[in-house]
């Protein structure tokens, strides 16, 4: 997987746990509250289906794809009877929780981030005394070839 795939997966998913963890009940039924820059707004069934129709901010299949990251950690309930993944019922555990609240998710893109640029950072510091000593070796046998007199 890339970085920019999972660091949006990673996105998406803290945005569904923040959604979520505003649930007031750990029923499936239940209703999901989220809030939004225009206040207080009350989304029936919670639904990834529900969830995309209200704010499109990411496409389905990358809803889906976080939504199977935050159910193998544990932060969701995930009813997998349903067919179509966009009208299965989900709802955040209390482990979901702690973890929106913590901003695990954002926290691992962050240290993802660091970890990517130092595996592309590392080889500099093998492959620059390699081509200085190249080209000192390449002037030093010009030199000696071709001394100056």
């Amino acid at each position: 997987m890339s970085y920019l795939y999972r660091k949006e997966r990673r996105n998406c998913a803290h945005w569904l746990l923040k959604i979520l963890s505003n649930n007031l009940s750990t029923d499936p039924n239940a209703q999901f509250i989220e809030y939004s820059n225009q206040g207080l707004n009350k989304i029936h069934n919670s639904t990834p289906g529900a969830i995309w129709n209200r704010f499109k901010q990411f496409t389905p299949y990358q809803i889906y794809d976080a939504l199977i990251l935050l159910k193998e950690n544990g932060d969701i309930l995930f009813d997998e009877s349903e067919v179509d993944y966009l009208n299965a019922k989900i709802v955040c555990t209390p482990k979901g929780r702690i973890t929106c609240k913590s901003g695990y998710y954002k926290t691992e893109n962050k240290k993802d981030f660091i970890q990517n640029v130092e595996l592309r950072t590392k080889w500099i510091f093998i492959f620059i005394p390699i081509i200085i000593s190249i080209i000192s070796l390449a002037i030093s046998t010009l030199n000696f070839f071709y001394p100056h007199k």
